[in-house]
């Protein structure tokens, strides 16, 4: 009888626990939320090789200096 007493109340509590867990949606009110966009960077980079395990990478700017 207390096994099944336990196998119940633990099965309650892991429910609870787990609707818990989600956050309830927000009222849109009418206010518009804005996005800022970024201008995206795009780095070509040459794999140079692996010291003191880290991964070195060569990249070369508009001037081609290293």
């Amino acid at each position: 009888m207390n096994t099944k007493k336990i196998i119940v109340l633990s099965g309650l509590m892991v429910v609870l626990l787990t609707l818990s867990g989600f956050k309830p949606l927000e009222s849109f009110n009418g206010t518009s939320k804005s996005t800022i966009g970024q201008e995206g960077l795009i780095v070509y980079a040459t794999y140079y090789g692996l010291q003191y395990s880290s991964y070195n990478f060569v990249v070369k700017d508009r001037n081609g200096e290293e």
